[in-house]
């Protein structure tokens, strides 16, 4: 990741002030291997300095002269708008201070390859909401393993606990899923917000639907479009060829979004997994 200031603390291992040190950097990841730069265009409610926008001009001219994609972590709209004149190939983030505008749309309709990965917010759940969210880990987890979860989630007020604050930070973003969903924009899927609980993929695909998107269109973007995104060409689906990479599931995910979570079988690269083994060796190493 580059932003103007390396930053440790927020991953960002370069920092470019000027578009010379934009161009440098990405010749040193050039010949790193690197295929995806990762820019920081975000001061982070003005607490840190943001990426110029002559500077990721710059980087993603050089980088897209020398073979290779550039993402943006992004916060505003009017950064955004820029970011995607500019010719980014896509965001880590949507738009998160505000609802996207009509200009905004238009912009984007102009730019149908670009994509992005929503990264929702933790979503405020309710008590009932909170026991489902660990009731269906029990086949996953040990019985020690889920009673400090219930307990963490008790002492925390739940997950996602914020009141007003968290549920408009994730009504924001979610009705902005929806809108450039329905302009067209390319929607992959990706953990960020959620990545402090290891389930995040489900949560992200159930939010997904609850932000109007279909559940097959959520699976879509969670398997074929995020594996393109990234050129993984032997995964994303089940096909003659590819990595048999899947799950068997219990009841049909396109019914309720919420089923992906119903696992009767995994397999990895065509064997089925011993699941019941592998949670009596966590159950062990956890004691």
């Amino acid at each position: 990741m580059a932003g103007p200031t390396a930053d440790y603390r927020l991953g960002v291992p370069y920092g470019a002030q000027t578009e010379a040190e934009g161009r440098t950097i990405v010749h040193e990841l050039k010949a790193r291997n690197v295929e995806m730069i990762k820019i920081w265009v975000d001061d982070r409610l003005k607490t840190v300095p943001k990426l110029q926008p002559n500077v990721y001009q710059a980087i993603i001219n050089e980088a897209h002269r020398s073979g290779m994609r550039v993402v943006a972590h992004i916060f505003a709209l009017e950064d955004g708008k820029a970011l995607l004149k500019s010719g980014v190939d896509g965001f880590g983030h949507g738009v998160r201070d505000r609802d996207v505008d009509e200009e905004y749309l238009t912009i984007l309709k102009q730019h149908p390859k670009t994509w992005v990965g929503p990264n929702l917010p933790v979503r405020p759940l309710s008590p009932e909401e909170t026991s489902a969210e660990i009731d269906w880990l029990t086949d996953t987890f040990p019985p020690s393993q889920i009673t400090r979860m219930r307990d963490q989630l008790a002492r925390a007020g739940g997950r996602g606990a914020g009141g007003a604050a968290a549920n408009d930070a994730f009504g924001i973003q979610c009705r902005n899923l929806k809108k450039v969903h329905d302009a067209g924009m390319v929607i992959g899927l990706g953990t960020d917000a959620n990545n402090d609980i290891g389930w995040a993929a489900h949560v992200e695909l159930a939010d997904m639907v609850r932000c109007g998107l279909t559940p097959a269109e959520a699976i879509v973007a969670g398997t074929r479009t995020s594996a393109a995104i990234l050129k993984l060409d032997d995964l994303g689906t089940v096909a003659a060829g590819k990595s048999a990479d899947f799950i068997v599931l219990d009841a049909n995910p396109l019914d309720d979004i919420l089923n992906t979570r119903k696992i009767n079988k995994v397999y990895s690269r065509g064997a089925a997994l011993d699941r019941a083994a592998m949670s009596r060796t966590f159950t062990s190493e956890s004691n």
